[in-house]
């Protein structure tokens, strides 16, 4: 059998992805997902807790899926995680494999918004909504952003910082 530890990441989240989809499982996927947003599926010890066989699905054809074990996962030490990786690790732990989370704690720091959509895109996901929902720009965020843009411009410029970039 493959080794989910010496595999390629895209393989890796492929086969997370066909194993979830083939089991209807939406949790799995959204789970999957924020993994591999927060680039948790590229590092050695969360890997250890992956396993990979091979399926035969309802029209007889076989399928090489993966499957993370959640609740060693939920218990291991896989290393430093930054703040943000934490956190939505906390949630592909709830959602894919039923662990409790503190929903508060995941959103009372800063979040970017990248982060933040990621959850609300697996949020979407696992609710079934994921071709019904969509998750977009509206001008006041984008108004936001374009002043968070000029004023980190605006810092680099004044410490020199654009000139090394």
């Amino acid at each position: 059998m493959t080794d989910p530890i010496t595999a390629s990441t895209d393989k890796l989240r492929e086969w997370l992805i066909t194993g979830g989809d083939l089991a209807e499982g939406r949790h799995q996927r959204a789970a999957v997902e924020l993994l591999d947003f927060v680039g948790l599926l590229d590092r050695r010890d969360l890997r250890a807790h992956i396993t990979t066989r091979l399926v035969t699905d309802r029209d007889d054809r076989h399928h090489l899926i993966a499957r993370v074990d959640w609740t060693a996962l939920a218990a291991a030490d896989i290393g430093p995680l930054g703040g943000a990786q934490r956190r939505l690790l906390d949630v592909a732990l709830s959602l894919g494999g039923g662990i409790r989370v503190d929903l508060r704690s995941v959103v009372r720091g800063e979040l970017g918004d990248a982060h933040a959509r990621a959850i609300l895109a697996a949020v979407t996901r696992a609710l079934g909504l994921a071709d019904d929902v969509q998750i977009s720009d509206t001008p006041a965020y984008l108004e936001r952003k374009r002043e968070r843009d000029e004023q980190h411009a605006e810092f680099l410029g004044e410490t020199g910082s654009a000139a090394r970039a």
